[in-house]
């Protein structure tokens, strides 16, 4: 099952990688015909204009022509002797066909005037398909980067089975080696009890001492059988232990589990409702880390107050409603999984798994780690447990358990989590105010090819208006910046 767990993700890490090929070659085939696009477009623009211009030119020479000759025609008309009658039959005519002729020329400026309006629309459509082109071209980028994005942490999520995988590789090796223990125990116990019935049967042969020795066989008996049943307490049976029943013992137990939980639910409320800030740092995690480290669950086989911790985090940051409480659980969940870095000793196969680079949270971790170190002295954590400056002594380390390790993943995994909520957030309300951005210089360049004083103060109005959303820009930034400075999630130093 592991074997096949690792080899679908290694094949889905294959088919996104082949996926992510194959749309920057489209993106880039597509820019390249959007560049030859664009060219033949300026090229059709250009002809068309000239175009455009030459008919006008011949309209207007037409039209001073239909001048001239009217002009012609009224000297024509003024000069003409009264007393010749044939005159206004030959003007009645030059009339008509000048009429005809200025029909002719407005029914030619009435179709230039209509290319002109058709070049017009498919200029605009043309500018139309070309934002949507762009358009998808930044969709596909911001594909392209999710999966980039989705690659890497399906790369840590293997690294982090792989390293599971050894743990319980390790575990059941150690399973195994306590199985042959029992085995053997058990077969030393049968044989302990063969001699046991056999000195029975001896002592019913003898009728004065029967009464002591019947009773130790039938006592002893039951608590053989029952070790046999469990597999579990592989000790040799007392009479003791068997004769006196350990309720002080049970009671006891009782009480430190009633205590135990009690710690348990304590510790998660101070979890979910202590915000406070000491010395810089988030006071939850010190007391979880310090109650963990005191209570020894970081070196317990099974314990549930790491589930319970991971719980409490999970809740808490789906239903947040507002960058500040991330920012707070991400200090929280930082400054958490810093000190176990620093405290938790990897087991040995575990050191075998290879480091695989996490993009997503690394400066982001790094920089509150600068923080952790600056501030390590207000925790009141002994340097040789914690690691708080510089590097902790290996000697004086814990070796974690499976459960340890797991919280530590899980940490990990919320840390990454958390931190891409905020980034997803963040470019939601930067994405919407970049298209206005990019939109306003176009509309400018369109209406400043027109010539005209009119186009010139649109310009200027489309400029202070991209200015504004800049600035809009620069004030969602800033206050992100100031949430994170205030739970202390970047240091300001560097």
């Amino acid at each position: 099952m592991e074997a096949r767990d690792n080899g679908a993700l290694k094949e889905a890490k294959d088919k996104l990688e082949k996926r992510v090929e194959e749309l920057t070659w489209r993106l880039d085939v597509e820019k390249h015909l959007r560049v030859d696009l664009e060219v033949a477009k300026g090229q059709e623009i250009t002809k068309l204009q000239s175009a455009l211009q030459e008919m006008q030119e011949k309209l207007e020479e037409a039209h001073a022509a239909i001048i001239n000759e009217k002009e012609s025609a009224k000297l024509a008309i003024e000069q003409a002797p009264p007393k010749i009658v044939e005159v206004p039959v030959v003007d009645n005519a030059k009339v008509e066909l000048l009429t005809s002729q200025n029909e002719e020329l407005e029914t030619e400026l009435g179709t230039f005037r209509t290319k002109a309006e058709d070049l017009e629309k498919k200029l605009f459509e043309i500018k139309k398909q070309s934002d949507e082109l762009s358009r998808e071209a930044q969709e596909r980028d911001c594909k392209i980067n999710e999966l980039q994005e989705m690659i890497a942490r399906l790369e840590t999520n293997l690294s982090n089975m792989e390293s599971e995988n050894h743990v319980l590789r390790q575990q059941s090796l150690l399973a195994s080696a306590d199985d042959d223990n029992k085995t053997k125990q058990i077969e030393s116990l049968e044989s302990k009890i063969a001699i046991l019935e056999s000195e029975n049967q001896v002592l019913r042969s003898n009728p004065a001492p029967a009464v002591q020795a019947v009773v130790n066989p039938e006592v002893i008996q039951p608590s053989v059988m029952k070790v046999l049943e469990n597999g579990h307490q592989l000790g040799e049976p007392k009479m003791e232990d068997v004769v006196v029943p350990p309720i002080k013992n049970l009671s006891k137990q009782q009480s430190l589990t009633d205590r135990q939980q009690e710690n348990h639910d304590i510790l998660i409320k101070s979890l979910a409702e202590d915000r406070r800030y000491d010395n810089k740092r988030p006071a939850a995690a010190c007391i979880v880390y310090k109650s963990l480290l005191h209570w020894h669950s970081f070196e317990a086989e099974k314990t549930n107050i790491f589930d319970r911790i991971i719980h409490t985090i999970r809740s808490s940051v789906e239903n947040a409603e507002s960058s500040g409480e991330l920012a707070y659980w991400l200090s929280t969940t930082s400054t958490l999984l810093y000190l176990l870095q620093n405290t938790l000793k990897a087991s040995s196969s575990s050191t075998k798994v290879p480091n695989r680079s996490r993009t997503a949270t690394g400066n982001l971790f790094n920089r509150m780690v600068q923080n952790a170190r600056s501030s390590s002295s207000g925790l009141g954590i002994s340097n040789g447990y914690s690691g708080m400056v510089g590097r902790a002594d290996t000697a004086s380390m814990i070796e974690a358990k499976y459960p340890a390790v797991r919280f530590k993943q899980q940490l990990t995994a919320y840390v990454e989590k958390i931190y891409g909520m905020m980034r997803d957030s963040l470019k939601r309300e930067i994405s919407a105010i970049l298209t206005l951005c990019i939109q306003a210089p176009r509309a400018g360049r369109v209406r400043a090819s027109r010539g005209s004083l009119k186009s010139i103060h649109s310009s200027a109005l489309s400029r202070q208006a991209s200015s504004v959303h800049w600035q809009n820009i620069i004030k969602c930034l800033n206050h992100t910046l100031e949430t994170m400075n205030s739970n202390y999630g970047t240091s300001n130093d560097n």
